[in-house]
C-alpha cells in the first residue's frame, strides 16, 4: 500500500509539470524506482525467510536468505540514488519527493511476517548459509 502511495504522489507532481521535458525524466524515474522498490520488497520477504505473497500457499519452510538481503541492501540504494536525481533534477524542491520517503530504503517495507533482523541494514546471521555484516543505511536527503 506505501508503495502505491508513494508511486502515485510522484506520478502526480510529473503531471503539474508544464515542462515536457521535466515531465518525461521524472516519468522515467518513478518508473525505475517502483521497479525497484517492488524487487526490494519481494526479496525481503526471502531475506527473512517468508514465503513471497505471489508464491501462494507452500508445505515448504523457507530459510533466511543473506544473498537475498544483499539483493535488498542494493535496491534500496538504488532507490535512494534515484531519488536524490529526482530531487536534482527538480532544483531542490522537495514537494517533488513523497513526505518520509527515506523510511523506504532505511526500514523494511509493509510485511506480514517477523522480520529477523530490526532493518535490512542490521547484520544477519543465518545458520544454514552464512553471515552478512551490518551495514549503513543511505542517508536521508
Amino acid at each position: 500500500m506505501q508503495i502505491n502511495r508513494d508511486y502515485g504522489y510522484l506520478r502526480a507532481y510529473e503531471e503539474l509539470q508544464e515542462d515536457a521535458s521535466l515531465r518525461r525524466y521524472l516519468r522515467d524515474n518513478s518508473s525505475q524506482w517502483v521497479r525497484s522498490r517492488l524487487i526490494s520488497w519481494r526479496q525481503s520477504f526471502l531475506a527473512n525467510g517468508a514465503c513471497p505473497p505471489d508464491v501462494g500457499l507452500v508445505e515448504i519452510q523457507f530459510a533466511a536468505s543473506p544473498e537475498a538481503l544483499e539483493l535488498v541492501r542494493i535496491e534500496l540504494q538504488r532507490q535512494r540514488e534515484l531519488m536524490a536525481q529526482r530531487l536534482q533534477l527538480c532544483q531542490n524542491r522537495r514537494q517533488c519527493l513523497p513526505p518520509g520517503i527515506e523510511r523506504g530504503w532505511q526500514a523494511w517495507g509493509p510485511c506480514d511476517y517477523l522480520p529477523r533482523n530490526l532493518n535490512p541494514w542490521a547484520e544477519m546471521v543465518s545458520s544454514v548459509v552464512r553471515q552478512v555484516a551490518a551495514a549503513t543505511p543511505p542517508a536521508a536527503l
